[in-house]
């Protein structure tokens, strides 16, 4: 909500405004408009990063951590190798 309200309506207001009028010194407001439009991914996905399972899974994804992880079958039957091994 916070996003939507302070962000993006008002970016949609100057770009409406400033489409809507003939001057042509109006097109700063398209500008300013699209500014605010074009900033609000960024400022939705540093929202979303401060949660901490978002920042853990994006890691886990930037890091590739899904395909270097074994499964925990994997593991199991590693583990159990491992212990017959020593017998």
């Amino acid at each position: 909500m916070f996003i939507f309200c302070l962000i993006w309506l008002p970016g949609m207001l100057f770009i409406v405004l400033g489409a809507s009028s003939t001057s042509a010194g109006e097109g700063i407001l398209v500008q300013i408009g699209l500014l605010f439009c074009g900033i609000q991914p960024i400022v939705s996905t540093f929202m979303a990063m401060t949660k901490s399972d978002v920042k853990k899974y994006t890691m886990d994804l930037v890091t590739l951590s899904y395909i270097r992880k074994p499964s925990s079958s994997e593991e199991t039957s590693a583990s159990e190798n491992n212990d017959n091994d020593i017998l």
